[in-house]
């Protein structure tokens, strides 16, 4: 996956941590970078700040900072300005990162779907966004073609966090549902995350159709990421129930 998508993941992950680490001691008013401002001048956990002592969720979110800032050179550069030539190359690994991401998507819903017969609301939903997932594809192709790329040239690669819940939702087990339901809302995220980032590369490159594309699939990536939470707590009850009967094995 290219830096661009990987950074993105990254300072999702990063307003994840900030959301939650109020609870754990995170001082109030103060940004991830001053942080690790602090933690390079050698303020470590134990130190209190703003009569706060940080406790080690507070430490690995700055470490976790200063290493994917040491390793994508995330800092800005002097001038703050982007190439839009950059700009564009990271935008062309993007769209064949999210080609090969709904061709992953359209796998995993075919093996899903034909098994959710005890399931109707969730099988429905997932053979809606089968249909929307293969719009998506054919959607990035032709924003690859638009920016002088042949689909035919696509290499589909499956990517570490992809690869690992392929093989949680083509496992056949007994709670089966479960996992695809937990791994398929964690793939939602991660689409979100790229089609997120794909908009910003393409108004940083002057492709504001293809922005507005990436902002399309995006929008409805995030309704199937909303219904899944949703209707999780159904899912589990209705297998809990299907156990009990004996309709669904342990």
């Amino acid at each position: 996956m290219s830096s661009g998508i990987v950074s993105l993941l990254h300072g999702c992950l990063l307003t994840r941590i900030q959301k939650v680490l109020p609870l754990k001691g995170f001082p109030s008013g103060r940004s991830l970078d001053e942080l690790s401002e602090a933690s390079r001048r050698g303020i470590a956990s134990s130190t209190r700040t703003e009569g706060t002592e940080w406790e080690l969720p507070m430490q690995a979110a700055v470490d976790l900072h200063l290493s994917w800032k040491r390793r994508w050179n995330m800092e800005p550069t002097q001038s703050g300005t982007i190439n839009p030539q950059d700009a564009r190359q990271e935008l062309i690994t993007g769209l064949r990162n999210a080609h090969g991401l709904e061709q992953q998507a359209i796998e995993m819903l075919e093996g899903n779907v034909d098994r959710l017969e005890n399931y109707p609301a969730l099988k429905a939903k997932c053979t809606e966004h089968l249909e929307q997932s293969r719009q998506h594809q054919v959607l990035v192709a032709q924003c690859l073609e638009d920016l002088g790329e042949s689909p035919s040239t696509i290499k589909d690669t499956t990517m570490g966090l992809v690869q690992n819940l392929q093989m949680m939702v083509h496992g056949a087990t007994s709670d089966e549902v479960l996992k695809n339901s937990f791994a398929g809302y964690a793939f939602e995220h991660f689409e979100i995350a790229a089609y997120t980032a794909l908009g910003v590369m393409a108004r940083a490159a002057g492709e504001e159709r293809i922005a507005q594309s990436a902002d399309e699939i995006l929008e409805q990536e995030q309704e199937m990421a909303r219904w899944l939470e949703e209707h999780l707590p159904a899912t589990v009850e209705r297998y809990l129930m299907l156990v009990g009967s004996g309709e669904q094995k342990r």
